[in-house]
């Protein structure tokens, strides 16, 4: 069931919380859209068919803050699948992520925004910096870098992932959403399914700013427990695969664990004549999760000119 109201005639983004029996951590997440700098915000909570008490506590706060709908999915299929949903609801030019355990910074919408309104139509999506907290203690301020379309091989190959993640609507419709279509039905990785279907199209801009928090406690319901890993590897290996034969096939794709999370190395075709050589893993690769690939002036097009090799260290 929906509450609240969606029809705040000057909002420009909404807040989308998938959740799934977080009800007694989604208050954070809330609480720091309500402490945005930004106020002309909605705020929207997706329920994905949670057995806890999270529909009577999101009652509690749509009617403390008219900004605060619910909805509820009939049934648990997943975040994609919520995520489709927050999209067929959402009426405001900009959605932004954020996961129920994890916060905003307080101006994040406000930088977000602002970066956006410069940015071009070509431009799907926008990331800040970002902390990881394990309890109190917390990771450096995590940096991350801007991707054009045709820099789409260095997104490829850069294993970890983007926080915030600000959307232009209208780009995230014309690609058709998220993919639900895998063997698990679109429950993992929904960030960098939707990473691949925009970088096709469209530019990412990264804003130096910290702007988000990200919790790695390990509670109940956390899908990136130890026991999910192999199903994040394996959706992540078929999805490189498939995006890679999609785009020419030009670059051969070498998997390799590194603390049990899958990396990978682009090896151009092109510089060996039938089957790609035996890999030769450097040592000190064994234990840093870091992709290596060629890059080249001709990255992302049709024809591919392969350079130098790179290296892009995975700072989690």
């Amino acid at each position: 069931m929906r509450e609240g109201d969606m029809r705040h005639k000057h909002s420009k983004v909404t807040v989308i919380i998938p959740t799934y029996n977080r009800a007694n951590e989604i208050g954070r997440a809330i609480m720091s859209v309500m402490n945005q700098s930004y106020p002309h915000w909605k705020l929207l909570v997706i329920d994905d068919g949670s057995t806890d008490d999270t529909e009577a506590k999101m009652r509690e706060w749509s009617r403390k803050d008219e900004r605060i709908s619910y909805y509820r999915m009939p049934g648990n299929k997943g975040v994609c699948h919520a995520l489709n949903q927050a999209l067929k609801l959402v009426d405001t030019e900009f959605m932004v992520q954020v996961d129920s355990d994890d916060w905003l910074e307080p101006s994040a919408l406000e930088v977000l925004i602002k970066e956006m309104d410069l940015a071009p139509e070509t431009t799907a999506l926008a990331y800040g910096n970002h902390v990881q907290w394990t309890g109190s203690s917390r990771s450096p301020v995590m940096r991350r870098r801007s991707y054009r379309s045709d820099q789409r091989y260095d997104l490829i190959a850069w294993t970890s992932s983007m926080y915030p993640r600000f959307y232009r609507t209208s780009s995230l419709r014309e690609v058709g959403g998220w993919e639900t279509s895998d063997k698990y039905g679109g429950r993992y990785m929904e960030d960098r399914r939707i990473m691949f279907k925009l970088i096709e199209r469209y530019d990412f801009r990264w804003i130096d700013r910290h702007l988000y928090n990200l919790t790695r406690e390990q509670h109940t319901g956390r899908l990136t427990l130890q026991e999910n890993k192999h199903k994040y590897n394996e959706i992540q290996k078929e999805m490189i695969t498939r995006y890679l034969k999609k785009w020419g096939d030009h670059y051969y794709p070498w998997f390799y664990l590194s603390s049990g999370w899958l990396q990978v190395q682009l090896i151009p075709r092109n510089k060996f004549s039938s089957s790609p050589p035996p890999p030769q893993k450097p040592s000190s690769l064994r234990h840093s999760p870091t992709a290596i690939h060629w890059t080249g002036s001709g990255m992302g097009h049709s024809n591919p000119t392969p350079g130098n090799c790179r290296i892009l260290r995975n700072n989690g």
